[in-house]
């Protein structure tokens, strides 16, 4: 399937009145994984930056980063004090101490919209708290202060709202969209167990034929061999069988985008 310049827009619906560039099912997967692989390549030049940058943080050999590559060692580390993780370790504690939470005000209410506003925010907040965002918060401001980006996000798996932390090389625009810090789209990867997105998947699509069933299984299975470019790939063995999945976000395209 060849990507042409009209047919990348893969976040379009029916009631986007662009019939043209229309896309759906199957041919919707397919461009979104091709744009998200070209994405990708366009950053592989950022994602090195990336890792010598951490290798400076966690002061350790490029190779030594890869979680399929973690061995004890008896060798001593290259620096006694390693500053940089020191400063950026004692700042991140420091600013993860306060928990920013969204706020609902009003503006010349009475006091039944106060108190519904008050009732908000609490629920905010506890919000919040159970997903497990306040966990996060210390490395994804460690994440900030070393490489210029810490991030997490919020998505829905089942019934339920998943808070994760996304590391710094794992987050994906296209430079060129991006170059005055206003990009449209952004491609996130995501780890999931091969077992669990199976049963999740099966879950989202709902009442499928068994020929679209094993399409999806098999779906899943090249999955396994679309990130090989970054030296952070999980990789596997006996134990573990993890495989990346693509988030896309776009924001609106219409006459009210902004």
């Amino acid at each position: 399937m060849s990507l042409a310049h009209d047919s990348t827009k893969w976040w379009l619906k029916k009631d986007d009145g662009d019939e043209e560039g229309f896309i759906e099912g199957r041919q919707r997967h397919e461009v979104f994984w091709q744009a998200w692989g070209r994405v990708r390549e366009k950053n592989r030049g950022r994602r090195a930056t990336l890792a010598k940058a951490v290798t400076l943080y966690d002061d350790a050999g490029l190779a030594d980063l890869a979680p399929n590559t973690f061995e004890l060692s008896d060798a001593p580390q290259t620096m006694t004090l390693n500053v940089i993780r020191q400063v950026v370790n004692t700042l991140a504690n420091k600013m993860a101490k306060n928990k920013p939470l969204p706020k609902a005000i009003t503006f010349r209410a009475g006091y039944a919209a106060r108190r519904r506003a008050r009732d908000l925010s609490d629920f905010f907040a506890g919000d919040l708290k159970n997903c497990g965002a306040f966990k996060t918060l210390a490395m994804v401001i460690r994440d900030a202060l070393w490489a210029g980006t810490g991030m997490s996000v919020d998505f829905e798996e089942g019934d339920q709202i998943i808070h994760s932390q996304i590391l710094p090389w794992e987050v994906d625009v296209d430079p060129r969209e991006a170059q005055h810090g206003k990009p449209r789209s952004m491609y996130i990867t995501l780890w999931y167990d091969r077992d669990q997105l199976r049963e999740l998947a099966h879950v989202w699509a709902g009442d499928i034929t068994e020929e679209e069933r094993k399409q999806l299984d098999e779906d899943i299975t090249r999955a396994e061999n679309s990130l090989k470019d970054t030296v952070w790939d999980p990789g596997k063995d006996d134990l573990s069988d993890v495989i990346p999945v693509g988030l896309g976000i776009h924001l609106p395209s219409g006459p009210k985008a902004k």
